[in-house]
Formats: C-alpha cells, sequence, structure tokens
C-alpha cells in the first residue's frame, strides 16, 4: 500500500520550500494574509473560513506574535493533528507555484526556438 501525501513523513527541506512558497512577502513569516491569499488559490475558501485558519496559527503560534516562523511551522507540518485542509492549501500552494514556473518555462523556450525558426 503507497503512503498517501499525509502520511509521508517529510524532510526538513520539503518543509522549508513549503515554508518559502506560502511567505508571499519573504520576511521570514508567514502571516494570516498569506494563508488566507493561499485558500482562496486553491479555491478552499468555501471549505475552510478565515476564522478556522486563525483559530489553527493561534493555536500553534507558540510566541504569540499571530505569525508562525519557520521552526512554528516545522512543529505544526509535522503533527499529526494538523487539519487536512491546512495540508491540502499548502499541496495547492506548491501546485499552484509549480505549474506557474512550468509555463514560464515553456514560454521561455518557446520564444527562443521561435526565434531560431525565423532566423
Amino acid at each position: 500500500m503507497a503512503l498517501r501525501y499525509e502520511d509521508s513523513p517529510l524532510c526538513d527541506g520539503a518543509i522549508r520550500k513549503e515554508f518559502r512558497l506560502l511567505d508571499r512577502d519573504h520576511n521570514g513569516y508567514l502571516e494570516m494574509h498569506e494563508f488566507v491569499s493561499a485558500s482562496y488559490e486553491a479555491n478552499l475558501q468555501t471549505v475552510i473560513s478565515t476564522t478556522q485558519l486563525r483559530e489553527y496559527i493561534e493555536k500553534v503560534d507558540r510566541d504569540g506574535d499571530n505569525r508562525l516562523n519557520l521552526k512554528e511551522y516545522m512543529a505544526a507540518r509535522r503533527d499529526p493533528a494538523m487539519p487536512v485542509i491546512i495540508k491540502a492549501i499548502v499541496r495547492r500552494a506548491a501546485d499552484v507555484h509549480r505549474s506557474r514556473h512550468r509555463r514560464r518555462r515553456t514560454e521561455e523556450v518557446n520564444g527562443v526556438f521561435g526565434c531560431i525558426e525565423l532566423c
């Protein structure tokens, strides 16, 4: 039986990468607005409310600054009690990022080949 994404152990590198993807303003913290925008991108805003996201962040925020640093996020991400919906938001944000990167790369390659064909 294959492990599902939710059941597989995550290495530090994978968790750090997720953190960087969610940290849109690159300030080293995951703030409420970043979780909300990720939930909208994942089309999960109807499944989890802003209030539920805020409650979860408050629950795992150990220093009480209403945002998650990398250490807090890593601890929360490894916690088996982490809500599946939060995992879904993280997974979807990573998928969106990869899709954008692939599309941008394809456009670059097509542009290069288009120039070669014209020459």
